[in-house]
């Protein structure tokens, strides 16, 4: 099981980067090749680990967009349903769904906690707002090496989701600092 809880994070850590294609800054976005580089990067870091590229980022647009989801829905149910099939279910289980267990509990912790907070302001549907929700959110910080293998997901979350989708992983941590300093 040890093994497992390893290879779990290191899927969370794959996830991550393909959150970072979805915000476009694997490549620069500007060009076409850009794109293209983030698009594979992000289709293939997540069909590793079985899951949709397209997701939060693009939740309610275009037509074209809704059909770039389901290509990615349709690689990611390949990627498992190849696996499962030369696999079989036992070795399916213990090789790729422990350590998707892993990477959800992680995905769903950082996400539980980045919304949650002890002094946090609960709204209603009557007085939420996005922008309400945004500054309730919080960074956590979980030491410096699971924050740098996870590309900054936990401790730079604010300043990449609310103030400047662009900042690359590599430059959150100290976008974060110069954002609290003023």
């Amino acid at each position: 099981m040890p093994l497992q809880i390893l290879t779990g994070f290191a899927v969370w850590c794959t996830w991550c980067i393909g959150h970072d294609a979805g915000h476009g800054t694997v490549a620069k976005p500007n060009s076409s090749m850009g794109k293209a580089i983030n698009r594979i990067v992000g289709e293939i870091t997540h069909s590793m680990v079985c899951l949709v590229f397209y997701g939060h980022m693009w939740e309610g647009h275009s037509v074209k967009e809704k059909a770039d989801a389901t290509l990615s829905v349709a690689v990611s149910v390949a990627t498992a349903g190849t696996l499962w099939y030369n696999m079989g279910f036992a070795d399916f289980s213990v090789v790729c769904m422990a350590p998707l267990a892993v990477m959800s509990f992680w995905l769903f912790m950082v996400t539980y906690l980045q919304h949650h907070s002890e002094d946090g302001k609960l709204y209603t549907n009557d007085t939420f707002t996005f922008e309400r929700g945004a500054f309730e959110t919080v960074d956590r910080d979980y030491g410096k090496w699971t924050n740098r293998m996870s590309h900054h997901m936990m401790d730079g979350y604010v300043i990449r989701h609310f103030f400047f989708t662009k900042v690359p992983h590599y430059k959150l941590e100290a976008a974060t600092t110069a954002f609290r300093r003023g």
